[in-house]
C-alpha cells in the first residue's frame, strides 16, 4: 500500500512547503502545478485530514505556519501582512515587534493595520473621523487626501480598516502629536 508518507517522499522535489495551519493544526502541503498524480495526492492527504493547496493560495510566516494568501469570503480579515516589501508578519506576532510594525504603518496611505491593534502604547489617539471607500455614491473617502489634511494638524498618521465587505471599506485613522 502507498502511504502519504511514501508518496510525499517520491514527490519531494515537487512540494514547495508545508507546515500547521494558522488558524488550526491541520497540516498543509503546498504544490506549484497541476499534475497526473496531483489527484492521488489529494486522496491520500483527504484520508489524512491533510490540506493540499497550490502555491498561490498559501504563505508561510516566519515560524512555518500556513496562512491563506486572500480571505475566504467578504469580511474576512487575513491573518498575515506583508511588512518592508518581504517579511510575513502574523497577527499575533504584532505585540513582539510592535515598534517595527509602528514605524512601518507611519505616514503611510498604502498600509493600514487590519487587526484593531491599539497604538496609544506608541503615543496616538484614535481620530474621530469614520470614512468609507467603495462602489456606492458618497464612498469616496481616500487615505492620501485625507492623510495631507491630518498632517496639517499631527505630526503623524496610521491607517486603521475597520470593516470590509464585498463592494467597501470602512477605516479610521490613529493620530500622533510629537
Amino acid at each position: 500500500m502507498f502511504t502519504l508518507n511514501k508518496y510525499l517522499e517520491a514527490r519531494a522535489e515537487e512540494i514547495t512547503g508545508s507546515g500547521p495551519s494558522y488558524s488550526d493544526e491541520q497540516w498543509t502541503i503546498v504544490i506549484d502545478t497541476y499534475k497526473d498524480w496531483y489527484n492521488r495526492l489529494y486522496e491520500l492527504c483527504e484520508r489524512k485530514d491533510v490540506d493540499l493547496r497550490y502555491s498561490d493560495e498559501i504563505i508561510f510566516d516566519e515560524q512555518g505556519r500556513a496562512h491563506e494568501i486572500n480571505p475566504g469570503y467578504h469580511g474576512q480579515v487575513k491573518t498575515w501582512t506583508l511588512i518592508n516589501e518581504c517579511e510575513v508578519l502574523a497577527e499575533d506576532e504584532v505585540d513582539d515587534c510592535f515598534d517595527e510594525y509602528v514605524e512601518w504603518l507611519e505616514d503611510n496611505s498604502n498600509s493600514a493595520d487590519q487587526w484593531s491593534t491599539d497604538f496609544t502604547p506608541a503615543g496616538y489617539v484614535k481620530h474621530d473621523g469614520q470614512y468609507e471607500s467603495g462602489f456606492h455614491p458618497g464612498q469616496t473617502d481616500n487615505p492620501e487626501t485625507i492623510q495631507r489634511e491630518l498632517l496639517k494638524t499631527f505630526d503623524h498618521v496610521i491607517w486603521s480598516i475597520d470593516n470590509t465587505g464585498q463592494f467597501d471599506i470602512g477605516f479610521s485613522a490613529w493620530v500622533k502629536k510629537d
